[in-house]
């Protein structure tokens, strides 16, 4: 049965990867902890063992951001 609560990204089993910074490949989930803010996520790269800790929540999405700085430019985006 399909759950009626709309998708909530703190409570997916799953963090997709994020590139690493280091080598480029990518840097998988190896742990996750409720904070205040949201959920502190750990990434390490398998590849160069590089290790990155970001907090997820309240923070702003990448669409939420690049919508204000249009409009702060007086820019659209153009529609393909």
């Amino acid at each position: 049965m399909a759950s009626k609560d709309p998708f909530n990204f703190l409570n997916s089993p799953m963090v997709p990867p994020i590139p690493c910074v280091s080598c480029g490949n990518n840097m998988h989930c190896v742990h996750r902890s409720p904070v205040a803010e949201g959920e502190r996520q750990q990434f390490k790269c398998a590849t160069c063992s590089h290790e990155v800790e970001r907090v997820v929540g309240s923070l702003p999405s990448d669409a939420a951001i690049q919508a204000e700085a249009e409009k702060l430019l007086g820019m659209k985006r153009p529609k393909h």
